[in-house]
């Protein structure tokens, strides 16, 4: 597909960096890459910001886990399981102290040990969705591919921890520069279950995020994504 004659225009520099680098079809040819469109997503503060006063409706911390298992493997469904099913045995998830939903697909409770269920939320609108990440704790998402991916980012936007894995250029280094409230580890599970252990104990001593202001350097409105890209993809 790649190597059909094509105007690339790119969700993320990331993905842009990870094209040119590996030099996928066209973009074998210097030329081709050094022209290709990209564009950062933008973040509705409207929906996705700092929200720490709110009062927990159960009083215990939530862990959303973006848990896609037939819709994208991509996703890595099993893997983040068994990295959960560590932090739950290592006792930094513990039942009285936090609850563990699943987003992103419909799914039966699945059973982590220690009497802990990854629990399914139902099928949430937009605005709930927003709700629902403004209003946990930490999230886990997981994506084999050098796009960052939306979640993350919007969990970081809204002052929280996030644990994704790094692929490709999508490095930790890459992803602080986003938001330092993204934890990037390895796509294994020993390195996604450290890093969940580090996420949840800083929570568990009452510690707050890296950012809990949720600054990230995204765009706010997809005018402003847009603004240097349609004018250059009109010139074409």
């Amino acid at each position: 597909t790649y190597g059909l004659p094509h105007i690339p225009v790119i969700n993320t520099k990331l993905l842009f960096d990870h094209f040119r680098d590996s030099k996928v079809g066209c973009y074998m040819d210097p030329a081709f890459a050094s022209e290709a469109l990209f564009f950062e997503p933008a973040l509705d503060r409207n929906y996705y910001y700092s929200d720490p006063g709110r009062p927990r409706s159960s009083g215990k911390k939530t862990l959303l886990f973006y848990a896609r298992p037939t819709a994208a493997r991509r996703n890595l469904f099993e893997i983040g399981l068994v990295a959960l099913r560590q932090a739950v045995a290592s006792g930094a998830i513990d039942k009285e102290s936090w609850e563990v939903r699943a987003m992103g697909e419909k799914l039966q409770p699945v059973a982590l040990g220690n009497g802990v269920v990854l629990e399914p939320l139902p099928w949430l609108s937009f605005d709930a969705y927003t709700e629902r990440v403004r209003t946990a704790d930490l999230l886990l998402s997981l994506m084999l591919a050098p796009h960052p991916s939306y979640p993350p980012l919007e969990m970081a936007a809204s002052g929280k921890l996030v644990v994704t894995n790094s692929f490709s250029v999508k490095t930790a280094d890459r992803m602080r520069a986003f938001s330092p409230n993204i934890i990037v580890a390895e796509p294994n599970a020993q390195s996604i279950a450290a890093a969940l252990e580090n996420a949840v104990g800083r929570l568990n001593c009452s510690l707050t995020s890296y950012d809990p202001s949720g600054a990230v350097a995204l765009p706010s409105s997809w005018d402003e994504s847009f603004g240097e890209v349609v004018p250059a993809l009109l010139r074409k």
